[in-house]
């Protein structure tokens, strides 16, 4: 922070004063005659009735989708078709479970739908003989019933044999982990032999394209941010231009900051998801101000800040053409180096602008030829 800078300043401006009033320098005439007047360097103060507010805010690549993807259902993991790095199609084959047994399952289900198929044929021919009977009162109706039931009950046992195989097939369909949408592999968490469990996870895919920016955002800084609006965003060595896609409607409960989404487009394929991504706003503030470099401060009392202006004030005798007088002054905002600040300076005000640990107030100084405007 700037403020220790400041505080280091005024620390080095009061032993200054003390040295002087303990030789008499600033008051003493006698004292001031026995030294020539030191050379400060000054600047004139011009005001602006406006500021640039610049606000630096950081967020982080995200790629459209990622999935750590793994099977639904338990098994012991047979084969695994890809590895890091490698790039797949939606749909693609990824890893196989070992459907052995799945297989052995279904081929006895299958067994037994044939043998309901033959069941069933067998209880439709009955049941129509059994109707032809019953006309001429060869059967009696609690005959006919009988055969009726068997009919139905042949008819119930093929629909459940087939559900299973269904249900066997849906299996076996599922045995085989697929690529939900085109895709980078990752990571590769399994190898084949590894009993998984349902829902652990396999392989983690990143979804293939453009990425885009997340970042948090407080304040006034919002209302820059509309959406479809263009901001340049630093990633590493590049500039890049990225459109705001939407303000997420939410704050987070601990930093009370609303995540702003921005698309970046595939322009540098080199950029990575994780990597960092710095967003540089500027805001107009209207405010009457001057700008003073950091070291034309010193610390002053309540709050305040003090600048040192040279007012002009000649001692021949000593070579002095200005005498130092303290203004105390409000710092509004800093940018680096510099700082705006507001208070009891007038335009054409020729600040000392550094060296102020060598002046105090009451002393006469000369203007030095590093002065400027």
């Amino acid at each position: 922070m700037f403020f220790n800078k400041l505080n280091f300043h005024g620390a080095l401006a009061a032993v200054a004063s003390l040295a002087l009033v303990s030789c008499g320098s600033a008051q003493d005439p006698a004292a001031a005659k026995a030294s020539a007047a030191i050379p400060v360097a000054v600047f004139q103060a011009q005001f602006d009735d406006n500021y640039d507010q610049k606000q630096s805010l950081t967020g982080r690549l995200e790629a459209g989708r990622i999935s750590a993807t793994g099977f639904e259902l338990p098994g012991k993991l047979a084969e695994v078709l890809v590895d890091d790095g490698d790039q797949v199609a939606a749909g693609q084959a990824i890893a196989k479970l070992d459907t052995q047994r799945m297989r052995a399952n279904r081929a006895e289900i299958a067994a037994l739908t044939d043998q309901a198929q033959v069941q069933l044929n067998l209880a439709t021919t009955t049941l129509e003989r059994m109707r032809e009977a019953l006309e001429f009162r060869g059967v009696s109706q609690q005959e006919y019933d009988e055969a009726l039931n068997q009919t139905e009950s042949a008819r119930a046992q093929l629909a459940a044999n087939r559900s299973r195989l269904l249900s066997i097939d849906v299996d076996l369909d599922k045995s085989t982990l697929t690529a939900p949408f085109d895709a980078l592999i990752t990571r590769r968490h399994i190898d084949e032999g590894q009993v998984v469990q349902a829902g652990q996870a396999v392989l983690t895919l990143q979804e293939k394209g453009a990425l885009s920016v997340r970042i948090g955002v407080a304040g006034q800084a919002l209302d820059a941010l509309t959406p479809g609006s263009t901001h340049t965003l630093k990633i590493r060595d590049a500039s890049i231009d990225a459109i705001v896609r939407q303000q997420l409607p939410q704050r987070d409960d601990v930093s009370r900051t609303v995540d702003v989404l921005l698309d970046v487009p595939d322009v540098a394929p080199d950029l990575r998801a994780g990597d960092l991504a710095r967003l540089e706003l500027r805001r107009r503030v209207s405010e009457r101000g001057v700008w003073l470099p950091l070291e034309a401060l010193a610390e002053g009392q309540r709050g305040l800040w003090t600048v040192y202006v040279a007012v002009p004030s000649k001692q021949a005798d000593i070579g002095a053409t200005h005498k130092v007088e303290p203004r105390p002054v409000e710092i509004i905002y800093q940018d680096t180096d510099r700082v705006f600040v507001r208070g009891t300076l007038e335009p054409g005000d020729e600040i000392i602008r550094a060296g102020l640990q060598r002046v105090v107030p009451g002393q006469f100084v000369r203007l030095s030829s590093e002065s400027a405007t």
